[in-house]
Order: structure tokens, then C-alpha cells, then sequence
């Protein structure tokens, strides 16, 4: 009896080795199966100047809708798909086209008009799709959708009200940063310039400012 307890007992050792092997074998797989590679690759670096003074959220609402004319017995194939985009369209200047005087009291800094400067879509439904084997919605189809959607969300920040409240950011952000510097700048839009390029390279003599304030008083 003795000999038979012992072998009961070398047996249910060996048993429970064996399941913590194969544990441990299985858990080592399964760990190895979620193992993923990641490679990053920077194809491209551009240097920017640019200064955001305002942050839209739009939505844009883009509808496809097609009919193809078949035999007369299969009458028409329809296919249409409504695609709601929404996403932030930043709005700003390009500061590489900036030009400042160089009077030191009074600097007048001439910006470029105000322009969309990113459009980030951040999300897209799609709804009501339909579509038939003779008129199919293809990955065009779609690409158009996405592309002419993003174009919509561009186009709703393009308006007046908001180049409008750019300008009047940047304002005063510059007007902040320069008075902190004691100096009192004046800011001027290309779009809506008072003056122009040319008698800024003649700013920084006082009797050219004069000159160029007694021709627009003429004026």
C-alpha cells in the first residue's frame, strides 16, 4: 500500500509540474503573439514662421448623389452617401511675409492678410449609404467625399467675422510683446495697407514718415 501511496503521490507531482510548464509555455506565446514593431520614419522637415490667433470648430455636411441609367428592364442604379465631417481649423498669419520698420519709437509692422493656416479633421460619420452592384460607392468615391468635406471645413472659417478677430488678436498680441519693450507699434495688414512696401524702407528716416503723412493728408 505504501508503494502504491508513493507512486499516487510521484504521479500527482509530476501532473502538476507538467500544467505549470504548459502554463508557463502558453503564457510565454501569448505574450510574444501581442508583441508588435513600431517604425518611424520622418520622410520630410519644413520650417514654418507662423502665428495662430484664432481656433475654429466647424462642421461640414458633403452629400453624394449619383444615377446611372442601365437597360430598361433594370431601369436606373442609384447610389448616394451623406458624410458629416467635423473638425479645428486654426486661422493666422505667415510671419515670413512680415516686414518691419526700423524706427525704434514707433515700428510699423506690416502683416500679410490673415489665412487658413491648418485644417485637422477630427472626426467623420457617414450616413444613409446606399449603393447597387451596377452603380457601387468605390474608394474615389469615397476619397472625393473626404477630400471635398475637408475643403467645406476650410471654407466655413473663411469668412470675414473670423479674419476680422484674427487681426484683432495679433494685434494685440503684438502690442503686448513691443510695449513691453516700451515701444508703441503699429500694425498694418497688406489686404488693408495704408501704405506700401516701398516707403517702408523709408520708415526709418523721420523726414520720409513726414513726407509720406503730408501726401496722404493732399490726398
Amino acid at each position: 500500500m505504501k508503494v502504491y501511496f508513493i507512486l499516487g503521490g510521484i504521479i500527482t507531482i509530476l501532473f502538476i509540474i507538467v500544467l505549470v510548464l504548459m502554463k508557463l509555455l502558453f503564457s510565454k506565446k501569448h505574450q510574444i503573439v501581442k508583441k508588435s514593431t513600431h517604425h518611424i520614419n520622418i520622410e520630410k522637415i519644413k520650417d514654418i514662421a507662423q502665428l495662430a490667433t484664432i481656433e475654429c470648430f466647424v462642421q461640414s455636411v458633403v452629400d453624394l448623389r449619383d444615377e446611372k441609367r442601365r437597360m430598361r428592364i433594370f431601369g436606373t442604379a442609384k447610389k448616394k452617401s451623406l458624410l458629416v465631417a467635423r473638425g479645428r481649423v486654426h486661422v493666422g498669419f505667415d510671419l515670413t511675409k512680415c516686414r518691419i520698420s526700423e524706427d525704434r519709437e514707433k515700428p510699423r509692422i506690416l502683416l500679410p492678410a490673415p489665412q487658413i493656416l491648418s485644417c485637422d479633421v477630427e472626426e467623420q460619420i457617414t450616413y444613409d449609404e446606399r449603393a447597387s452592384i451596377w452603380n457601387p460607392i468605390t474608394s474615389e468615391d469615397r476619397d472625393a467625399l473626404h477630400k471635398e468635406a475637408r475643403e467645406e471645413l476650410r471654407k466655413s472659417a473663411a469668412t470675414d467675422d473670423v479674419f476680422f478677430r484674427a487681426r484683432k488678436n495679433v494685434r494685440a498680441v503684438l502690442g503686448v510683446f513691443f510695449e513691453s519693450q516700451g515701444l508703441s507699434p503699429i500694425v498694418e495688414f497688406s489686404d488693408q495697407k495704408t501704405i506700401v512696401e516701398k516707403e517702408i524702407k523709408k520708415l526709418p528716416e523721420e523726414k520720409h514718415v513726414e513726407n509720406i503723412r503730408e501726401d496722404r493728408l493732399k490726398i
